[in-house]
Order: C-alpha cells, then structure tokens, then sequence
C-alpha cells in the first residue's frame, strides 16, 4: 500500500515539473510587443482612451473651453 502512495505520489510530482516547464516554454515563445498597439500619435490604445477621447474633443471643438468643470456641468443649453 505504500509502495502505490509513493509512486502516486512521484507521478504527481514528475506531471507537476513538466506542466511548469511547458508554461515556462510557452510563455518565452509570446514575447508581445507593445509597439502594435501603439497608433500614429504615440498614444497607447488601450490604456490612454481618456486622453485620447479628451484630445479628440479639443480638436473637434475648439472654442469650448473648461470641459470639466462645475460651471459647464450645470449650465443648460
């Protein structure tokens, strides 16, 4: 009986060194490159959609000025 529990045992282990080597493998062949989500304007994609939004806003309205502010916020049109 504890023959069966030490090889159970070091079949658990040996599955458990070749699952880490396998991911250790597979995660060196993914080297992302954080260039591809990078657009014209040197603005990460993702991360920077608010200051993209707020640039954009800018350039399509000029004139308008303090966008966030209490004042705008309550003021009706």
């Amino acid at each position: 009986m504890t023959e069966i529990f030490i090889i159970f045992m070091l079949a658990i282990i040996i599955l458990a060194i070749i699952i880490t080597v396998a991911a250790g493998v597979s995660h060196r062949k993914k080297k992302v490159s954080d260039e591809q989500y990078i657009d014209s304007n040197g603005d990460h994609m993702y991360y920077d959609r608010s200051s993209i939004e707020k640039r954009q806003f800018a350039e399509n309205n000029p004139d308008v000025k303090d966008v966030r502010t209490f004042r705008r916020l309550f003021k009706g049109k």
